[in-house]
């Protein structure tokens, strides 16, 4: 057992070693876990028989899974290189099926299916191919919707068209999770439509507390003038202002035919901004095997738990391949990361899981985020 001490550091014995190891392999099962998940596939097929119905429709499940996966990690430039997966494969990459609500007659077979699969034999088979993908989940954003018409801004209300479009949205698998809560106007003591727009810290900082986000996606839209007479357009504002993160901020137009209805427009608008929000998290974090890196760093904590607490965050970091520990005292502990990628990437990271990967004078350190025992960081 490590003895904690106010004494000059410790070496940490190989016991310490083996347990930090096995801390990271477990760490990265549970992640695979989420990651490689894909629950509520829909399956309903008819056959000459109930037997045949449900073999062939869990064949057709597995592989509805695997494109939901593919779509949840690999960006789509990626998957121009993957071949047509057969049968055989994707049995290989499929560790189990969980089935709910199963039904049959004689000839029909309906099931939701939550499907697991192998996140070791998915690494590989992805990286024979030489594909790259993505793990990491973001932490929840918080969609405030707004709509744009005349002097109105429609955030909170039931008339909010922008706002039922999205909450009429059906399920997405992606590693960038949306939070959308229903209408209700009482929500206007956290955040007003007007606060939204203009970026107020505090009632943002409250809003993210009450639902559970890290973050803001605000997104404003407002039907403008086309000089087209046959065309709708919808202007977009999409920013992000997420702990941890650079604000991110765009403005886009959505055209459709005059013939479109509003709700169409709005549907339309929301895919693609899901799509995109999706490639840019893909493809910030997509876990590159070639490029290794390698940091020094000092962990900064505050008693046992704490150091126990960080070394199971960073067991959950994807890029992450090895960890060694050189020293440990009280309040500190000397590391090297070993990962995968660049050391920002690794930093975005770092924030998913409440951690602060930041540069001091020679090194790295690292704490946990909105730790006041933080020392004050020093530049280069």
């Amino acid at each position: 057992m490590l003895g904690w001490s106010n004494q000059t550091p410790i070496r940490v014995s190989s016991l310490i070693l083996l347990v930090m190891f096995f801390l990271g392999w477990s760490g990265h099962v549970l992640k695979a876990e989420n990651a490689y998940k894909i629950d509520s596939v829909f399956v309903d097929h008819t056959a000459v028989s109930a037997e045949i119905a449900r073999e062939l429709a869990l064949k057709k499940g597995r592989l509805m899974a695997f494109q939901r996966l593919i779509e949840r990690i690999v960006p789509e430039k990626e998957t121009e290189k993957l071949p047509q997966i057969s049968e055989e494969k994707l049995e290989e990459l499929v560790s189990a099926v969980q089935i709910e609500d199963e039904k049959s007659s004689q000839i029909r077979y309906i099931a939701s299916l939550n499907i697991i699969f192998s996140s070791s034999d998915v690494r590989r088979y992805l990286h024979g191919l030489g594909v790259g993908f993505a793990e990491g989940f973001s932490k929840p954003l918080l969609v405030l919707p707004i709509f744009r018409e005349r002097e109105k801004q429609l955030l909170w209300e039931t008339e909010n068209p922008w706002r039922k479009a999205w909450e009429a949205q059906s399920k997405t698998y992606s590693l960038l999770p949306l939070k959308i809560p229903a209408a209700d106007i009482a929500f206007n003591r956290i955040i007003t439509a007007k606060q939204a727009m203009e970026a107020d810290k505090l009632k943002i900082a409250e809003a993210c507390r009450h639902f559970g986000a890290s973050g803001i996606l605000l997104l404003s839209a407002e039907r403008v003038e086309n000089f087209r007479k046959d065309e709708t357009m919808l202007q977009l504002t999409i920013r992000r202002i997420q702990t941890g993160l650079p604000d991110y901020t765009e403005v886009r137009s959505i055209r459709a035919p005059k013939n479109r209805s509003l709700e169409n427009v709005l549907a339309r608008a929301i895919k693609k901004v899901e799509r995109d929000l999706s490639e840019k998290w893909k493809k910030q974090n997509v876990i590159r095997f070639r490029d290794r890196g390698l940091i020094s760093a000092m962990v900064y904590y505050d008693g046992l738990s704490q150091w126990v607490s960080i070394q199971q965050k960073l067991a959950l970091i994807a890029s992450i391949y090895q960890i060694e520990i050189s020293d440990i005292s009280k309040k500190q502990a000397g590391i090297k990361i070993h990962f995968f990628g660049r050391p920002e990437q690794l930093g975005v990271s770092f924030v998913q899981q409440n951690l602060d990967l930041f540069r001091e004078v020679e090194n790295w350190g690292i704490t946990l985020l909105n730790n006041p025992g933080q020392p004050t960081v020093m530049e280069n």
